[in-house]
């Protein structure tokens, strides 16, 4: 359908592409990776193929790609390149890629830093401002490292579709998808009481989605309808503190500010832990685990009292979340209900 796709041009190219792929490299069976690759190759002949056939004399095309289309010039610069190159015309192509720089090494270590030295070593006063030492892109924009909480959540499922029916074709492993307990063959019929008119129209939805929000799946499993709820929230892990600059996370006890916390019998689901997270610039949020599973998520305000509460399993009634009103001396004045569709429970 596209002509013919060379996939030896480049053995940087290819060693870009493992890289990327890292360790899952070496567990592949034979020939799996020389795969990837290829279409690896498709994507970015593709692509530069359809650029072409669309710049016009005189115009400029701005296109927005994943940075492994353009790092070091290998993926689609190259290819209009060699395409362009056979029929004798030029066209300039100028790349961009975001970096994130790592927090500043206190002994002022370059090593592995994308801006060897930092330029901030006041004891070598002729140290110039730090340089890349790759020409990863012709401009490269950098931004601080804003610790191991990811700007947008995503949800673990990878989705298909076969004759209008929206199925999940797996579940990644260590993601909201799996804790919650998705499986693969699932059907999909609606997302928070809407119901997609295709695979593109549900994704859409999902990328539009932002975090402290509470995501309920209709799903067919067996020939029986049930409701999988996903919290989103990010996953701040301490474990490295400057991957998470600002952020704190502790393990707290029962808790009042009237939302009441349900008693778990001893012979009843596993007890439930309970931890704050907070943003030194923010409220936070108290967090109800279960096992490996977020059931539930209580969000303060500036006086640590909840003002909104999800929860994943939904009520008896239908509530999935709850927001409070509250008066002057912070009691609680009045409270809003609402179920998996957004609309207002009596």
């Amino acid at each position: 359908m596209v002509g013919e796709v060379a996939v030896d041009g480049s053995d940087e190219h290819r060693y870009l592409i493992s890289r990327y792929f890292g360790e899952t490299v070496a567990m592949l069976p034979p020939g799996w990776f020389d795969n990837m690759y290829a279409a690896q190759c498709l994507w970015d002949v593709v692509m530069a193929r359809s650029i072409l056939a669309e710049l016009g004399p005189g115009e400029t095309m701005v296109v927005v790609v994943g940075s492994g289309h353009v790092a070091y010039g290998l993926g689609i610069a190259r290819r209009i390149h060699d395409e362009t190159a056979a029929s004798g015309d030029s066209v300039k192509v100028s790349t961009f890629c975001p970096v994130t720089a790592p927090p500043p090494d206190p002994d002022h270590d370059p090593m592995g830093h994308p801006m060897g030295g930092h330029g901030e070593d006041t004891s070598a006063p002729t140290e110039k401002p730090g340089r890349f030492t790759r020409s990863i892109a012709d401009f490269v924009g950098v931004f601080p490292d804003t610790g191991g909480v990811v700007p947008y959540p995503t949800v673990g499922l990878r989705l298909g579709e076969n004759e209008g029916e929206i199925t999940v074709s797996m579940v990644w492993p260590d993601t909201a998808a799996a804790s919650a307990g998705f499986e693969s063959g699932d059907r999909i019929l609606d997302l928070n009481g809407n119901t997609p008119s295709s695979l593109t129209e549900l994704r859409e939805w999902l990328a539009a989605t932002s975090w402290n929000e509470r995501l309920g799946f209709l799903v067919e499993r067996d020939g029986s309808e049930l409701e999988i709820g996903v919290l989103l929230y990010p996953e701040v892990d301490l474990t490295e503190p400057e991957a998470a600059p600002g952020w704190t996370v502790e393990p707290i006890g029962d808790f009042d500010p009237r939302v009441p916390i349900a008693v778990i019998a001893p012979d009843g689901p596993p007890a439930a832990r309970r931890v704050l997270v907070e943003k030194e610039d923010g409220p936070g949020w108290v967090e109800v685990w279960f096992g490996d599973v977020l059931e539930e998520v209580h969000e303060l305000d500036a006086d640590s009292l909840v003002v909104r509460s999800l929860y994943r399993t939904a009520k008896d009634d239908g509530t999935v979340e709850v927001r409070y009103l509250r008066g002057a001396n912070g009691a609680v004045v009045d409270q809003n209900r609402f179920d998996r569709t957004g609309a207002t429970l009596k």
